[in-house]
């Protein structure tokens, strides 16, 4: 089972030194990357403690209304489309966490999975479906015994350091503060009570919730005994009449400075007799959890202690190991959900039994016809969330992609991207292709105000002029607080990075503001996980699939696939999808005769890309969907007509 558990309690600030070693970039990034997006943190056990913990620190830096669930709640509940999840695992290979996992996949929500082991079932399958960015990190202690401890500790505070590296400090949780509050409570007449059998009840107030949610998470596990976390308002409607028994429970109050005053009120008014272990956490949340859940291990530690049992190597018995080994993804499929079909992707605003739907249906096989003639001699790709998935858009583009675009290549179909990235989309692809095939891929970068074939080098067009006025204007009116980076700007494009969810909300109304009272017509803005873009009125995604079909003698409307992941309005692959013959591996314009997602439920992303480039067959240089792909597609829209 591992090590006894007060060797585990020592480690612990071993193991705060060593997280605070830990390189965070990837981590921190695909957390900012959700920042215009609540949270759903997934964990079983010890890692739903972490999942409080992660769900917390979300909300008070993005201000984005995040929650805590289990893998069944998250299987058997309502997960909205703009809510993004983090999975965690210590090793990555519980059945529950797999599931989870498993439920989420078709949906490129820039999901997030940490586990402290680098190669393990979780990340595998994370990798091999896109479902969520894989990060692991190599403890290097043997695993926690029974309960988490060290493993909990450092997940909580690589997040911590990702939300905000700069003021997480933790110096003082040291030897010395461990060895005083150990001797603390294995002292405490509280705790000696609850050895001898006595109910549990964890107050907390605004601080010493994950506290309070790690105690009894604990107890349950070693059944120590009965444990029931509450606030202390909470605790007032009613539950205090456990007080007035003749078998009082003992009381273990967390709180820190900002609770002082709701505390004392609270706890004076307690009837003797009521035993009180009262726990004071440093102020913040991020050290202040942090440091409750570690009391929550020493409160812990203590009461088995006292009854001389090693809660860290306890007997499991063989129906216990059995309950825990349960595969339930089989089980799972059983939850009913609402069918997803093509309809309720492309119009979800139209009911399957209303009247309307005929008519998107009907445009659907109208549309279906125009890829059934339609002869391609070009592909114009988006690259982020279509190239490669949002989790991992850093890996730049997915491998599964390019046997495709060789052979679309190696057929004569010519192949272009349209991204707002810049220089590092030519360093990724000419690391990625042969040489042989640079003459044949033509890359708009920054949204098409640089655009050049993959031989040729990239030359960052000159920086607009009128992005220097916005710029000063968001300045001198204050719009930025505090620039994490200055906004670059190349050619038409100005690329502003925030991690703020609220000031990217609030500098895109500033920026449409601008907009209008200088009269700019035709500049775009779109906001996304990462940036808040500005166009002007000189490029555009559509600009490129333009001057794509011009050099390579196609007409843009018939004889240029446009793949994107962004279709819908305000997406920044609408102008690219809504002209032509546009598909989408996510979201599908609302306009009937365009931008259709043609994929299965559980296929996005890059995955969706291949499926769409797989599909077609080349002859003569040229590419056209294969008889299968289209009798799928229809056989896909007869049964939305069925649905009515």
């Amino acid at each position: 089972m591992g090590k006894a558990f007060k060797d585990e309690v020592s480690c612990i600030p071993q193991t705060l030194r060593w997280l605070k070693e830990q390189p965070i970039s990837q981590l921190e990034s695909t957390t900012r990357s959700c920042a215009d997006r609540s949270l759903i943190a997934v964990g079983s056990g010890g890692s739903f403690t972490v999942a409080a913990y992660v769900a917390g620190l979300h909300e008070r830096k993005y201000g984005k209304l995040s929650r805590a669930a289990t893998p069944l709640e998250l299987i058997a509940g309502f997960v909205p489309s703009d809510v993004a999840a983090v999975f965690l695992s210590a090793e990555g290979k519980n059945n529950d966490i797999l599931a989870a996992a498993q439920a989420l996949v078709g949906a490129d929500r820039g999901n997030i999975a940490l586990t402290l082991t680098p190669d393990n079932p979780l990340l595998s399958f994370c990798k091999s479906t896109g479902v969520a960015t894989p990060i692991g990190y190599d403890i290097p202690w043997q695993k926690d015994g029974y309960l988490a401890t060290n493993s909990l500790i450092s997940m909580m505070g690589l997040f911590a350091r990702a939300y905000d590296d700069k003021s997480f400090d933790t110096s003082f949780l040291d030897e010395s503060w461990l060895d005083q509050r150990r001797n603390e409570f294995r002292a405490s007449v509280a705790l000696e009570n609850v050895a001898r059998g006595a109910a549990v009840i964890v107050l907390y107030g605004g601080a010493g919730k994950i506290a309070a949610i790690d105690v009894e998470s604990k107890f349950s596990e070693a059944a120590l005994g009965s444990c029931q976390p509450v606030d202390y308002r909470q605790f007032a409607h009613g539950r205090h009449l456990q007080l007035a028994g003749e078998v009082l429970p003992v009381v273990i109050a967390f709180g820190d400075d900002d609770d002082a005053p709701l505390i004392d009120a609270s706890l004076n008014l307690f009837p003797d007799g009521v035993q009180i272990q009262r726990i004071s956490l440093t102020s913040g949340f991020a050290a202040g959890e942090l440091e409750g859940v570690i009391c929550a291990m020493l409160v812990v530690e203590a009461v088995s202690s006292l009854r001389k049992m090693d809660v860290g190597q306890p007997f499991v018995p063989s129906f216990g190991r059995a309950l825990y080994g349960t595969d339930i993804r089989e089980l799972a499929s059983k939850y009913s959900r609402k069918p997803v079909s093509l309809l309720s992707r492309k119009a979800p605003h139209v009911a399957p039994t209303s009247a309307h739907s005929a008519a998107w249906i009907d445009a659907g096989f109208e549309f279906i016809s125009r890829l059934e003639v339609a002869r391609f001699k070009g592909v114009v790709c988006d690259f982020d969330g279509t190239c490669c998935y949002t989790a991992r858009r850093v890996d730049g583009l997915d491998p599964s992609l390019l046997d495709e675009l060789r052979r679309l290549v190696d057929g004569g179909v010519r192949i272009a991207f349209a991204t707002g990235r810049g220089d590092s989309l030519q360093d990724d692809l000419r690391k990625k292709l042969p040489h042989q095939y640079w003459p044949h891929v033509f890359i708009g970068y920054c949204s098409g105000s640089s655009t050049a074939w993959l031989n040729e080098d990239f030359d960052a067009a000159q920086p607009d002029d009128r992005f220097a006025l916005l710029q000063s204007w968001l300045t001198e009116h204050h719009m930025v607080s505090d620039w994490p980076a200055a906004p670059k700007v190349i050619g038409g494009q100005m690329s502003i990075r925030l991690t703020d969810n609220l000031s990217k909300t609030a500098i895109t109304s500033a920026i449409k503001y601008w907009l209008e009272e200088n009269r700019h017509a035709g500049w775009r803005v779109f906001c996304s996980g990462h940036s808040v873009d500005v166009l002007t009125e000189n490029v555009g995604k559509r600009n490129v699939a333009s001057k794509f079909a011009h050099l390579i003698g196609a007409d843009p409307n018939d004889e240029i696939l446009r793949i994107g992941d962004s279709g819908d309005f305000g997406g920044n692959d609408h102008e690219l999808l809504s002209t032509g013959l546009g598909l989408s591996v996510a979201a599908a314009s609302p306009l009937m005769d365009a931008c259709w997602n043609f994929l299965a439920p559980d296929v996005h992303g890059a995955a969706g890309t291949f499926h769409y480039l797989s599909a077609l067959e080349v002859q003569d240089g040229e590419a056209r969907f294969s008889e299968k792909f289209l009798h799928d597609v229809r056989a896909m829209l007869m049964q939305d007509k069925g649905i009515e």
